[in-house]
């Protein structure tokens, strides 16, 4: 069970931290501007407690989009279509880099 729960909490901060596309319900956050938002006693560091809460309202929002028949719950079945989806959207990001990289060479003068 506790492998179980490990897995599922790893996977979890693994679709979280690479879903970066417009359904997030904020864009991903520079380094500066997290400690900015997260610092808030504003003594120049962030905290676990201040981390944590700065994310807690991305995190219930990824929860629930991969909680897709909103029962509370992330089951296996639903693990895998966001672990799919997120694959998904990686590979579309990677063949879009490539398509810009591949359009900058082509307009260089040789």
């Amino acid at each position: 069970m506790n492998k179980l729960i490990g897995f599922c909490a790893a996977s979890l901060l693994a679709v979280i931290s690479m879903n970066v596309n417009a359904a997030d319900p904020e864009p991903p956050m520079g380094h500066g501007r997290m400690l900015e938002q997260a610092d808030t006693n504003h003594d120049g560091k962030v905290s676990l407690e201040e981390f944590k809460a700065a994310h807690e309202k991305r995190v219930e929002a990824m929860f629930k989009k991969i909680d897709a028949n909103g029962d509370g719950f992330i089951d296996k079945d639903e693990m895998r279509k966001a672990r799919e989806a997120m694959h998904e959207r990686m590979h579309e990001r990677m063949e879009k880099r490539q398509g810009m990289h591949d359009q900058m060479h082509d307009t260089k003068p040789q």
